[in-house]
């Protein structure tokens, strides 16, 4: 063969694989807009219809004994609740703390009880004590606050999980206030998209959307796992950060173990655990939410 005509050819078919490899790839990256898309159209639609939520819930701590290979009661750190928001996260909303148990620095016991009602109108929070003191004994309070800016412990992230906003498809960012959908919502053709993994597999049993940056090398993951067969709810997250020498961190790892259909087509989750490693000790712990009632779009919500 010509030597001209040998070096066309190879030189034609390589411009031929990257043509196709670049279709493909071009292919794959519409694919996954149309995804996004889909999945945005589907979170945007239920984040709508949830104008109010009511919850009745409890928290409470365990740690992972590796020795008897099971969780156990970390403490006697507890809360039981009644939250009510409205369908935004960070926003209006009212939490009665019917019993908190925290640990009390320099108290004078170990443990510190309370009882108390945390809300924001829109215009005013208010903070009212009622009951407060050690472990059952607790004693009456007239206490109460009233300022322009809500407290930043309505939105923290203890009260998040006790209340299970932070296992919800529509308040799981309610300490930042961004919607669900927004992480589907596709950018500007100016803006630089993220590199971004999303692929159906199973978690917890449960065939799911994974959504997330996918393993990076020396930096760790963060990923969310979404149900589809009802409404994209929120199944689960985790967040790995590498250390600097090279081991994995488990930052969190939350896992909806139940769903309430409270709703047509809307999810709210009864049971869930956030799982987090502490980066010193290695020691495994984690908070444990149980919700017993669950009320939607209540029309005297107020």
């Amino acid at each position: 063969m010509n030597k001209n005509l040998y070096f066309n050819t190879i030189v034609s078919l390589l411009i031929f694989l990257c043509a196709c490899s670049l279709s493909q790839a071009e292919q794959l990256e519409r694919n996954v807009q149309t995804k996004l898309n889909e999945i945005y159209k589907v979170i945007r639609t239920i984040e709508k219809k949830v104008l109010n939520v009511k919850v009745d819930s409890e928290c409470w701590k365990e740690k992972w004994d590796p020795k008897k290979n099971e969780w156990i009661k970390d403490s006697e750190v507890y809360i039981s609740c009644t939250s009510w928001f409205n369908g935004l996260p960070k926003s209006k909303a009212r939490i009665d703390v019917h019993k908190e148990v925290l640990k009390w620095t320099d108290g004078v016991a170990p443990y510190a009880e309370d009882e108390y009602s945390v809300s924001f109108d829109g215009q005013l929070a208010r903070k009212v004590h009622h009951r407060s003191g050690p472990i059952n004994k607790t004693f009456k309070m007239r206490e109460a606050y009233i300022t322009s800016q809500p407290s930043k412990d309505l939105y923290a992230p203890w009260y998040n999980v006790a209340t299970g906003a932070r296992f919800s498809l529509v308040l799981h960012n309610n300490n930042s206030g961004v919607l669900m959908s927004e992480y589907f919502k596709m950018p500007d053709q100016e803006v630089k998209a993220p590199k971004i993994e999303l692929k159906h597999e199973k978690f917890s049993g449960v065939e799911c959307v994974k959504f997330g940056s996918g393993y990076l090398p020396r930096i760790g993951e963060q990923a969310y796992w979404f149900d589809p067969g009802r409404g994209y709810a929120l199944m689960g997250t985790k967040r790995i950060n590498i250390r600097k020498d090279g081991t994995e961190w488990l930052v969190e790892s939350m896992k909806v173990e139940e769903l309430k259909e409270v709703s047509e087509g809307i999810w709210w989750p009864t049971k869930a655990t956030l799982e987090g490693e502490d980066p010193s000790t290695g020691e495994l712990t984690r908070s444990v939410y149980r919700a017993s009632n669950i009320v939607i779009n209540d029309p005297d919500f107020n």
